[in-house]
């Protein structure tokens, strides 16, 4: 029998693999076409180990195209998937061992998750970097594992798989290319409708690349510059400056000379502290200075939202 993992053996797969080392590849037979499906053993989790993810958490969630598969059995939890699923759903990890692609991966843990939490797992699979320990552990850096284009197009051709409709809603939130957790809390809280306790803004780029002209290589010690949320409408950026570990006078250093580089460069910059960050009117007051420079009106309901907006903020960036 072919296990096709899914849901969060998915996720800690995707966490920890690098998406580059990996060549996607369809089951030999489709999901959901098999002639025959046998009911699932325990026994069958011995395949785990020889495609070297004996390591994932249990229960192993699996997704299974019909109920025959069904079998009790404490270290597992089937899924039934009954839709025939877009191609490349699944890479290929062994014989007998596939795992739900990125994308497929944010619809299977879509209808479980909490909506904040989707969004942000978005950015993190289309971000530079991963959380291997969950979201209470260290970010390492990988490369992106997919993009906000890419679930959109998959999102399209699954219409109707659930947890795709979620997605397409998450997606109206997500932006490619993070470089860390708290740049896409920051992000998140921003662009999240004012309903649900966010400001509202437009979505701003992660990182993009301000190359340096030559005119200006002799003012400036870089060849580029990465704003951490850069709104080109407004041509303003918001820099992070984690001081969490007290990195002192080098690491300040470092922050200053990016800022005034691209600050040079043309753009407005405004700065964050981590302690900002963390305390929410500090973080209201930044974010409240780019709402300006986008000529962001807020209505009545501003001021009736402010619980949701302080449970947001509690949720993502002082987790």
């Amino acid at each position: 029998m072919t296990l096709y993992l899914a849901d969060a053996p998915a996720v800690e797969y995707w966490r920890r693999a690098d998406p580059s080392a990996k060549t996607r590849a369809r089951a030999a037979t489709p999901f959901g076409q098999d002639r025959e499906t046998p009911p699932f053993s325990a026994s069958d989790l011995a395949a785990l180990e020889e495609a070297g993810v004996g390591w994932l958490s249990e229960p192993i969630h699996l997704l299974a195209p019909d109920a025959s598969s069904r079998r009790r059995c404490k270290r597992t939890k089937l899924h039934v998937c009954s839709h025939r699923l877009p191609e490349r759903s699944f890479v290929k990890l062994s014989s007998r061992v596939m795992v739900a692609s990125p994308v497929l991966t944010c619809l299977s843990i879509a209808p479980s998750t909490p909506f904040p939490l989707l969004v942000e797992f978005l950015y993190e699979l289309c971000g530079r970097y991963r959380l291997p320990d969950g979201r209470g552990g260290d970010a390492v850096e990988l490369p992106p594992a997919t993009t906000v284009a890419g679930i959109e197009r998959f999102a399209d051709k699954a219409r109707g798989v659930r947890g795709a409709a979620d997605v397409k809603r998450a997606l109206r939130y997500a932006c490619d290319n993070s470089l860390s957790p708290m740049e896409t809390d920051i992000a998140e809280t921003m662009v999240f409708d004012p309903r649900m306790g966010g400001l509202g803004l437009e979505k701003p780029q992660l990182n993009p690349r301000f190359e340096v002209t030559r005119k200006n290589r002799r003012a400036l010690p870089q060849s580029a510059y990465l704003p951490d949320l850069f709104w080109p409408r407004a041509n303003i950026s918001v820099e992070y400056d984690s001081d969490k570990h007290h990195r002192g006078d080098r690491k300040a250093s470092e922050d200053a000379i990016r800022r005034n580089g691209i600050e040079h460069l043309g753009t407005r910059v405004v700065t964050l502290t981590w302690g900002q960050a963390r305390n929410y009117y500090e973080f209201e007051r930044v974010a409240l200075l780019v709402a300006s420079a986008l000529g962001k009106k807020f209505g009545p309901g501003w001021d009736a939202w402010a619980n949701r907006r302080i449970e947001l903020h509690r949720l993502l960036v002082q987790r």
